[in-house]
C-alpha cells in the first residue's frame, strides 16, 4: 500500500548526424497488471543526461517489477541508442513511522533543554 517515485535519467547515444526524437515507456507491474506507466520523449545531444518523467505507483504486494521499453520507431532508431542511468525508487513523502533513532534524539534533545532551564531557574 506504500506509495513510491521512480526517478531515472535518459540520453542519447552513438549519435552522429539529426538528432531523432527517441522514445521509452516506464512500468511498474505487479504480475501482469501494470500499476502505473509514464511515456518518455527526448532528443538531446548524445551524452546530455535529462530527468525522465517520474513514475509513481502504489505497491499491491511485497514486490514489484520495472520494466524500461525502447519504443522509439524504427526511422528514429539508427544509428542510436538511448542510455539509462541513476535509476531510484523512493517512498513518496518520506517514512509515516519515524526511526527509533529519531525517537533517541528528540529525546535527548528534550533532556538538554529540562537541565538547561533547570540552571537558568
Amino acid at each position: 500500500g506504500t506509495t513510491y517515485n521512480v526517478n531515472y535519467f535518459l540520453t542519447t547515444q552513438q549519435l552522429t548526424g539529426v538528432l531523432p526524437i527517441e522514445s521509452d515507456l516506464v512500468e511498474a507491474l505487479n504480475g501482469a497488471t501494470v500499476l502505473n506507466s509514464v511515456t518518455n520523449s527526448f532528443n538531446q545531444a548524445a551524452g546530455v543526461w535529462n530527468a525522465g518523467s517520474i513514475l509513481s505507483f502504489t505497491a499491491t504486494s511485497s514486490s514489484t517489477t520495472l520494466r524500461f521499453t525502447d519504443t522509439t520507431t524504427a526511422a528514429n532508431s539508427i544509428p542510436i541508442n538511448w542510455g539509462l542511468d541513476n535509476v531510484s525508487v523512493v517512498a513518496a513523502g518520506g517514512s509515516a513511522t519515524p526511526e527509533p533513532a529519531t525517537f533517541a534524539i528528540v529525546g535527548l534533545g528534550f533532556g538538554i533543554l529540562a537541565v538547561w532551564r533547570r540552571r537558568r531557574a
